[in-house]
């Protein structure tokens, strides 16, 4: 979950400094696209620790299909953006590929959530009694 956070955040720095740095144009729009695409793979990363949690316990198998859509669909998309010759699109369709087998792990996953609310609680609470006394 760290390295979701980390790809997370260096998402946000992307999109920060090729906004900033990369004159307007293809180079700044694939940028751009890049870091929403690696930003959302990250957060579906996390959001696989959510449905775990409420019972989906097969999702803990889509995130290393997201997490290495990474650097192949989000990596090749900025090597592109950078000037590497058009066969670096051979690695977003790898990466693409990825993360469709990552959404699908998800997608069923959720399926065995169960309906209605879900209560977790980590030990259970001590009850309290209170004798009252007659001659009081």
């Amino acid at each position: 979950m760290m390295l979701a956070a980390l790809s997370a955040m260096s998402a946000a720095g992307v999109m920060t400094v090729g906004g900033l740095l990369a004159p307007p144009g293809r180079a700044a729009d694939l940028l751009k696209a890049g870091a929403a695409v690696q930003f959302m793979h990250s957060m579906a990363t996390l959001a696989c620790a959510t449905v775990m949690q409420i019972g989906g316990v097969q999702a803990r198998r889509a995130p290393p299909f997201f997490l290495a859509s990474v650097p192949l669909l989000s990596g090749s998309i900025y090597a592109v953006a950078f000037g590497a010759p058009p066969q670096a699109w051979l690695f977003t369709a790898c990466g693409a590929l990825a993360a469709a087998v990552g959404w699908a792990i998800l997608a069923l996953a959720t399926l065995s959530v169960e309906d209605g609310p879900r209560v977790v609680r980590s030990s259970p609470q001590p009850r309290v009694q209170v004798r009252v006394r007659a001659d009081a």
